[in-house]
């Protein structure tokens, strides 16, 4: 086999399994498909590119090839395992789209159990074969990246996921690289394999560039929005949003972190970027939860991903409250108790409108004591569990709770000891690195804290006292009657949850130092009373019933969790600068195409009859776009070339020189948008 057919091929084998592998990849990350062996699958799809490659480099390796794959592919079906997880496949990502449009979903009777190596191995190789195919016999490669650019559709379209970082880097970086070199690869295999390795480094700096500029984080699928509006176009636009109660398996959905590193928890200066606008029909202390965490061990709130639970309020109309975010988030922040019937996904109720403007009717929750007519409680286990050490120790710091107490009444104490354990500091520093347990520590060690360790240190007492509970993250403030309030990265606050199971409600625990205890009737304040931007002293406490109005900042503990609900935004010297990075590696990429085609170009090698044939082929094409005939001097001089074996002199080469300078002369008359296709498509000049 001839070098360069070699080099073409591993060219090939390369790009198809970084395609293969990362449209893949996308599939199982953005449906969270259970997989036994990604490196397995790595191993095959990396086999069948390879296997391809090597195929269709061969004269007539696609019919051996062809039929090897109908052959496995039968041997697979008829196994009957293939069939199956197809099958189930189908019907887990019918589960998805039946939540987002609001079909039935697809029910296969041996249930959805996984795992899925084997479909995605298929898939894998499949793909690997037709990009391979493509890019050996020096086709079109765009039926193969249409195939490519499947899967990763299939997940955009019907969830506010994105794949996984990795997946999606591999996937685009290789379908960039076949588009900018296909045209010159299909036309000449050695400038194509010369053209792919000059352009593979400035593709990844470019493309890693804009990875970090658009991290997967701060990412907000539009195509939910343009679903949402076709299918509910006849609706108010001021109306409250409606959630589905029915939701499928959740998938992770980026918005407030899935996680509280407590470890890091040190001393922290709050942003104070706007993040949203909030007006209470009803004043006073306003709590808008963004997301629970119900795992605990010891250094770190996790949430539990596949939890639906339901969340509403009944009791006296407190009016409306209308949340105005500055940017679309992936979730709603909710605040306490909606009268309309919404479902937690994860911990968190999504934001599957992605609305920048909500309004929710709120009412008080009942009376501490009253007891519901058949109260549905929560996963008990789930609210109650901690690490063995850390219950042992937890219940020896609790205060005396007799039986007679309600839960209500010993969330009361608990939170008095709480509040009475340290000094309200946003300067505490970091828990020591020798020590194993964040609330243990602070209970016991620390002399100051601030949110994240008096919410934490609430919520293992709780447990400990036999009480369902959970950490919190979100947003406080201290809203005005009809006024809009101001929101901002200082009014980012922790609290605890707990389960009142005599009135089956989720109710707020305010432990933190500085804030008094919770009402949760908050008193109404005057419409018409103007606010203040004074800033309430360190240390000033603010309850329901304060008048102080809060448009800026107060004296509550207004303070950034260590995964702050806000994902962090550079400031604006450094995103111009990123984005001006990204411009210039976009631009530089084309000009760095187009100056190594015209550098292999003039750098033919051959004899003169060789370098004639190559400059007959760039007149026929300054013909076509001129829309002439090509001269018949010097189609002559081509056939000479060709079939005679006489060897053009230097005067006959510079006849194709002279058309070329008097041809491009004339195309430099065309518009502007013919000029850019001229230069960069063809590069001509």
């Amino acid at each position: 086999m001839k070098r360069h057919k070699l080099a073409t091929g591993a060219a090939a084998a390369v790009l198809a399994f970084l395609a293969a592998f990362g449209a893949v990849g996308c599939l199982i990350s953005a449906f969270s498909l259970p997989m036994q062996s990604l490196p397995r699958l790595a191993l095959i799809c990396a086999a069948g590119a390879a296997g391809g490659a090597l195929a269709f480099s061969l004269p007539w390796g696609c019919l051996p090839a062809a039929a090897a794959a109908v052959g496995l592919g039968t041997a697979l079906w008829r196994q009957g395992q293939l069939p199956d997880l197809l099958a189930q496949l189908v019907c887990r990502i019918s589960q998805v789209y039946a939540s987002a449009y609001g079909w039935s979903a697809i029910v296969w009777p041996s249930g959805d159990s996984g795992p899925f190596d084997l479909p995605m191995q298929v898939l894998a190789v499949f793909l690997a074969l037709v990009l391979t195919f493509s890019l050996c016999r020096r086709v079109s490669p765009v039926p193969g990246i249409i195939l490519c650019l499947i899967p990763l559709f299939a997940c955009l379209v019907v969830t506010d996921t994105v794949p996984d970082t990795l997946w999606l880097f591999s996937l685009f970086y290789s379908l960039i690289l076949m588009l900018l070199t296909g045209h010159v690869r299909q036309s000449d295999e050695t400038q194509g394999i010369q053209l792919t390795l000059m352009a593979a480094l400035p593709t990844a700096l470019a493309l890693g560039l804009l990875f970090l500029a658009c991290p997967r984080e701060t990412y907000v699928n539009p195509t939910t929005r343009l679903r949402d509006d076709a299918l509910n176009w006849l609706e108010d636009a001021m109306a409250a949003p409606t959630v589905s109660t029915q939701v499928p398996e959740p998938l992770r959905k980026p918005g407030e972190p899935d996680q509280v590193d407590l470890a890091a928890a040190g001393p922290h200066e709050s942003s104070t970027a706007l993040v949203m606008t909030v007006t209470a029909e009803t004043g006073g202390t306003l709590y808008l939860r963004g997301q629970d965490y119900d795992r605990y061990d010891g250094t770190g709130w996790q949430a539990t991903e596949h939890r639906v639970e339901p969340f509403r309020g009944e009791g006296t109309g407190l009016g409306y409250v209308t949340v105005t975010t500055e940017r679309t988030m992936a979730q709603v922040y909710l605040p306490y108790y909606p009268r309309e019937s919404c479902s937690f996904v994860g911990g968190q109720l999504e934001n599957t409108q992605l609305s920048t403007s909500y309004t929710f009717s709120r009412v008080a929750p009942p009376e501490r004591g009253q007891v519901l007519a058949d109260p549905s409680p929560p996963d008990a286990a789930r609210y109650l569990d901690l690490p063995r050490s850390t219950l042992t120790a937890a219940r020896e710091l609790l205060p005396e709770l007799p039986d007679t107490l309600t839960d209500g009444e010993k969330a009361a104490v608990i939170a008095e000891q709480v509040r009475g354990s340290a000094r309200y500091d946003r300067g505490t520093a970091a828990m020591p690195a020798d020590r194993e347990d964040f609330a243990l520590w602070f209970l016991t060690e620390s002399d100051t804290g601030y949110c994240v360790h008096f919410a934490t240190a609430a919520v293992v007492l709780l447990r400990a006292a036999d009480i369902p509970a959970r950490y919190v993250s979100g947003y406080m403030v201290n809203a005005n009657g009809g006024i809009p309030t101001a929101v901002t990265g200082e009014n980012a606050h922790a609290w605890a949850e707990y389960y009142d199971r005599e009135a089956g409600i989720w109710r707020i625990l305010e432990a933190t130092a500085s804030v008094q205890t919770f009402t949760e009737s908050p008193a109404v304040t005057e419409a018409s009373e103007p606010a203040s931007t004074e800033t309430a002293p360190q240390g000033t406490e603010i309850t329901p019933e304060t008048t102080l109005p809060l448009p800026q900042a107060s004296a509550s503990p207004e303070e950034t969790t260590p995964d702050a609900p806000e994902p962090a935004v550079p400031e604006a010297p450094a995103r111009f600068l990123w984005y001006a990075l990204i411009l210039a590696a976009a631009l530089g990429i084309p000009e760095l195409q187009r100056r190594v085609r015209l550098r292999l170009r003039r750098r033919r090698r051959g004899t003169p009859n060789d370098q004639a044939l190559a400059l007959w082929q760039e007149t026929e094409l300054l013909a076509k776009l001129l829309g002439q005939q090509p001269p018949e001097a010097l189609e002559a001089l081509a056939q000479k070339a060709k079939f005679s074996q006489h060897t053009l002199t230097r005067e006959e080469l510079s006849a194709f020189a002279a058309y070329s300078r008097k041809a491009k002369q004339q195309l430099r008359g065309h518009g502007p948008l013919r000029q850019l296709v001229y230069r960069y498509f063809y590069a001509i000049y």
